[in-house]
């Protein structure tokens, strides 16, 4: 990047309230996506709206549900225009812990829905936004997913999916 940085729109999916709380200011334009189950709900996505900034702009996001990804994509698109979206940060995660022979498989599928299959959902769906400015994609790991400790085993296996 030249001196002057570029700014640009950035969706960061899987926002928790704590994330917005300590990133509303110096960020670039950003739409908080509010993800169910990852720290974010419907409660607190209207308190935010209610103290948000103008240049940070909320939306209701669930990474494993198509329709919400849609909607959320074509609102995100319709947003940033021809502007395109500079850049997102992949952050929903859920975690399942535990001796591997005790959580329920459809635990263990939960997590790979929402930390692996919903990145991937999220990502294909703003490309063409993404692509529009040549923004860049963000995929937060874990360290677990090079050494992990007893006991989690199941959200190391999840967070080396996303290194791969």
């Amino acid at each position: 990047m030249s001196q002057k940085q570029k700014q640009g729109a950035v969706l960061v999916a899987g926002a928790g309230e704590a994330l917005v709380a300590r990133s509303s200011s110096g960020s670039p334009n950003a739409a908080f996506a509010f993800t169910p189950g990852c720290g974010g709900s419907k409660a607190a996505l209207e308190a935010f709206q209610s103290q948000r900034s103008g240049r940070i702009k909320p939306v209701m996001l669930d990474v494993v549900d198509e329709t919400s990804i849609e909607g959320a994509a074509r609102h995100i698109i319709r947003e940033v225009g021809a502007a395109g979206l500079f850049g997102l940060v992949n952050s929903a995660c859920i975690m399942v812990d535990g001796p591997l022979e005790l959580i329920p498989v459809e635990n263990f599928r939960r997590q790979f829905e929402v930390n692996v299959t919903g990145v991937f959902a999220v990502t294909r769906a703003l490309l063409p936004a993404l692509r529009r400015v040549r923004g860049g994609v963000v995929n937060i790991g874990a360290l677990s997913a090079r050494t992990t400790a007893p006991f989690f085993g199941a959200i190391a296996v999840s967070k080396a999916a996303l290194a791969c």
